[in-house]
């Protein structure tokens, strides 16, 4: 019987890790920042930053995140004690270390997985950087992220602030083991937002005039991202089957499956996710 080929277990996450190559941090692949701008604040954020090409999932200096790694293989250097969260420069210079606690998560009848709450020191200039996970008893950088843009708290109403978890485990998260929102800001826009009505109604046999039974409201957003890179469109899949998600801290919960907007001349493309925002989801029971 021919074997299935899947996906790699570290495909399903806005901030990947990948095994390093090497033992030294000489060679991170960095590039450079696009510049951002500042702008008014939205309730939601409904703008681009049109100078940006490149996906970069965005932390924020002095702000707790947990992350969840979920790696592509099973965790088993007698060393784990010694490993440690640093970021690292263009350069492979380290800017700021020890950034969270490693912890362990044993998903049954999968891999290992580890997760974190980690928080980026207010002196880290604004840049994309990469994050890294360090064997401090033998200085061998174990692992990489992809890249990742900093900033300052004064730069979050350019960007989404999203929350997710799930109530059970999928998409190789530990769900049930680890508790709280894994939580970053990504570049998402709020392009379409339309209010929703279904009602179920009843002639009246006496009078034959339709009475309402039932009304039923909702508020639909239609999110735009922005030049995702296509581990990233990835994610926006896994996102769309998850039960707890947050906008800028409101509730939301999908509508429609997340689709991309393919452009051949363009090796990153937009994609739009329709939810519901939970906060117009009523139903009026009459009679």
């Amino acid at each position: 019987m021919a074997s299935i080929s899947r996906l790699p277990k570290n495909t399903f996450n806005f901030i990947r890790w990948y095994k390093a190559t090497s033992a030294t941090t000489s060679d991170l692949p960095i590039t450079t920042l696009d510049n951002v701008s500042e702008s008014e604040p939205y309730e939601l954020t409904n703008k681009y930053i049109r100078d940006q090409s490149t996906f970069y999932p965005v932390l924020i200096r002095g702000q707790n995140h947990l992350i969840h790694f979920n790696f592509d293989e099973r965790i088993s250097d007698a060393d784990f004690a010694n490993w440690r969260i640093d970021l690292y420069d263009n350069s492979g210079n380290a800017v700021d270390t020890d950034l969270g606690t490693l912890t362990k998560c044993d998903i049954s009848g999968s891999d290992y997985r580890m997760y974190a709450t980690i928080n980026i020191s207010n002196s880290v200039s604004l840049g994309v950087y990469q994050m890294v996970i360090l064997n401090t008893s033998t200085s061998a950088v174990k692992y990489q992220s992809n890249c990742i843009n900093v900033i300052p708290p004064s730069q979050i109403l350019n960007y989404t602030y999203l929350k997710y978890r799930n109530s059970t485990n999928t998409f190789n998260y530990d769900y049930e083991g680890v508790s709280g929102y894994i939580n970053l800001f990504l570049p998402i826009n709020v392009i379409d937002q339309q209010p929703e009505v279904e009602k179920k109604t009843y002639q009246e046999r006496t009078t034959g005039i339709p009475r309402n039974q039932k009304n039923q409201s909702a508020k639909t957003l239609t999110l735009e991202t922005y030049f995702f890179d296509e581990g990233a469109h990835d994610m926006m899949l896994a996102l769309s089957n998850h039960d707890a998600i947050k906008i800028n801290g409101i509730d939301v919960s999908v509508k429609e499956a997340y689709k991309v907007d393919r452009n051949k001349m363009s090796k990153q493309n937009k994609g739009t996710l329709t939810v519901y925002d939970q906060r117009y989801s009523t139903i009026n029971l009459n009679g």
